[in-house]
């Protein structure tokens, strides 16, 4: 009796055991969500724990009985729980939608095949049809693989479509994110500033390059003046700075070279389109009352005085990067006891901070752009690329001290966003990367597309895998030039979800717009040489979205000695050209919908 009861049983148990490993398999290989670890820990633990008093009860061991009823009174209540709860921690999520699909029929599957072993060894199955049953585990399992690997498959974006011409649309949305209050991204709070308030910061910058407005320049500068001023000397160090505890062991009070690089980076850029804009330099900054000129002086001076040297003890000039403490977080000023290599993306903040105020401090001017030339550097080194140009090998974490206990693994959409930005500024300075390698990076980003074509989302890690409920966003957006299916991506899913969801990212989905107005005229302001290099300015043309800068010692420009396309910003350098030599230059404004405007010609000696 035993025996038979065994054969009707055991497949019930082998079946749940399968869903508990699935279950395992999509949250560690797929979905990536720590946070659901114990859901399949206990799904496994329960079908383990079914087969094994299974089995030793068929076998006798009385010992076992009562513990067995309680097991089976424990795995009946529980299933339904933890499939419940699965659902909830996919669905309560709105942009984790995706997962829903999986999580679906994985959780019924779940749920029905534990439901009919608790009923089947404790002889309540009844009259049920044990074939429907298994028919419907059989339909959820199926459908549970189906959709898992239908949203592991790379998405094809259509790129050809026509899409609707709302330019419109995307300025009311952009000045609906911007134009209220958003006071709540002035913090002394370093990881605030770091990812939240450098996003915000960057999209007042797109809005204004997209619009012309004044007003976008105009409260991205009250912000950071308030900002600014919360960075006091709070460690000791004798410089001031921003920090946090909520990054280190027991709440410690530090200062992180990576919060600090991304706020800077994007006040640094804010400061750049400012000196590019003349005309508004002599207007008063109403939160301040400063003129803008003394506002990014007083800027200029923090950042180069206190905010950038506070971290000089982290700074290794034998590796040509800052790097970590063992004791701490991610680069800090407190105790330093063991060195280490940090993340790619932590560096690389720094490196775009020093890009852009070497173009704002000239004294600092070659330090800067050698230090960040260093890290681009190194970074890029540990790229592997195929023999067609593309990225094969892209992680978060490189190895580049001897002190370094850590592995690779690859990188993930959201840390990769801060390393494609510094690339892309070392590009458009002609600092370790060229234009192909950046288009590297935005094919990489394209291989990650999952999911439909109206909501078309990344896949969690640049190697394809993790839960692909991730929109393009933030600074992906500015790999939009080197490879357009990317701002489709972004639009198509924000116009699926609505403004709500994405609030700022409206004016860099504005920036890139493939309906843009045709770029307007604008002035060529400054060719200033340096030490090693020339730093080319000029005025922001609006509706434009990435400028080609061409030098040639022809005043007709028939032969090119650079033709640097896709900069992003309105100030580049330019390594040292020809000496004693009379050259001309120009810029061509143009934009994704393909329009152009062509500057006049100005002369430079060097």
């Amino acid at each position: 009796m035993k025996k038979q009861h065994l054969r009707k049983t055991l497949p019930f148990t082998l079946a749940a055991l399968l869903v508990g490993i699935m279950i395992w398999y999509y949250d560690v290989y797929v979905n990536w969500q720590p946070q659901l670890y114990p859901l399949a820990v206990a799904a496994l633990t329960a079908g383990v724990l079914a087969l094994t008093l299974l089995t030793l009860w068929a076998r006798g061991e009385k010992r076992i009985a009562m513990l067995w009823k309680t097991v089976l009174s424990v795995i009946a209540f529980m299933a339904p729980l933890l499939g419940v709860s699965y659902l909830i921690n996919n669905v309560i999520d709105a942009t984790a939608r995706q997962a829903a699909t999986v999580a679906l029929p994985l959780c019924a599957a779940q749920i029905l095949v534990l439901l009919v072993l608790s009923l089947q060894l404790t002889g309540k199955l009844g009259r049920i049809s044990k074939r429907a049953l298994a028919g419907v585990i059989l339909a959820a399992l199926i459908g549970g693989i189906w959709a898992s690997g239908l949203l592991a498959r790379p998405l094809k974006l259509d790129t050809e479509t026509p899409l609707p011409d709302d330019y419109a649309l995307w300025e009311t949305r952009t000045c609906e994110a911007l134009t209220g209050d958003m006071s709540s991204i002035v913090s002394a709070d370093s990881g605030t500033l770091a990812w939240r308030t450098s996003y915000a910061i960057n999209a007042y910058c797109r809005a204004y390059q997209a619009t012309g407005e004044e007003i976008y320049l105009e409260k991205a500068g009250g912000y950071l003046y308030e900002i600014f001023q919360l960075a006091a000397d709070n460690d000791g160090d004798g410089y001031k700075n921003w920090g946090t505890s909520d990054y280190s062991d027991g709440g410690r009070y530090e200062e992180y070279f990576v919060h600090t690089g991304a706020l800077l980076s994007s006040a640094g850029e804010w400061i750049n389109l400012l000196y590019s804009t003349p005309d508004m330099l002599e207007k008063h900054e109403p939160t301040s009352g400063m003129r803008y000129q003394a506002l990014c002086e007083y800027l200029i001076d923090e950042a180069t005085q206190h905010l950038i040297p506070a971290f000089e003890p982290d700074w290794d000039e034998a590796h040509g990067m800052y790097i970590e403490w063992q004791d701490s977080g991610s680069g800090t000023t407190s105790l330093r006891l063991e060195k280490r290599s940090t993340a790619n993306n932590r560096f690389l903040a720094m490196a775009a901070v020093l890009i852009q105020f070497a173009k704002l401090s000239p004294e600092h001017e070659e330090l800067y752009l050698r230090r960040a030339d260093a890290m681009l550097g190194a970074f890029h080194a540990k790229l592997g690329y195929d023999q067609n140009g593309n990225i094969t090998t892209w992680n978060y974490r490189d190895v580049y001290l001897e002190e370094d206990e850590h592995g690779p693994g690859a990188e993930d959409f959201s840390h990769g966003r801060e390393s494609v930005r510094a690339a892309i500024m070392g590009y458009a300075n002609g600092l370790a990367f060229t234009e192909d390698n950046v288009r590297a990076f935005a094919r990489v980003y394209a291989s990650m597309l999952r999911g439909r074509q109206k909501e078309p989302l990344l896949a969690w890690r640049v190697d394809g895998k993790g839960e692909a409920n991730n929109p393009v966003g933030l600074f992906i957006y500015d790999l939009s030039p080197f490879g357009g299916v990317l701002w489709r991506a972004g639009y198509r899913t924000a116009l699926f979800r609505g403004a709500a969801a994405y609030s700022h990212d409206a004016a860099r989905i504005l920036a890139f717009h493939e309906h843009a107005p045709a770029p307007q005229a604008f002035t060529l302001l400054s060719a200033s040489p340096g030490t090693e290099r020339i730093l080319f300015r000029w005025e922001n043309s609006t509706h434009a979205c990435k400028y080609t800068l061409q030098i040639s010692d022809r005043a007709d420009f028939s032969n090119l000695i650079i033709n640097r396309a896709n900069i992003l910003d309105t100030s580049v350098f330019v390594e040292k050209l020809p000496e004693s030599k009379t050259l001309y230059w120009r810029v061509i404004a143009a934009n994704q919908g393909g329009g152009e405007y062509v500057s006049e010609t100005m002369e430079v000696t060097v």
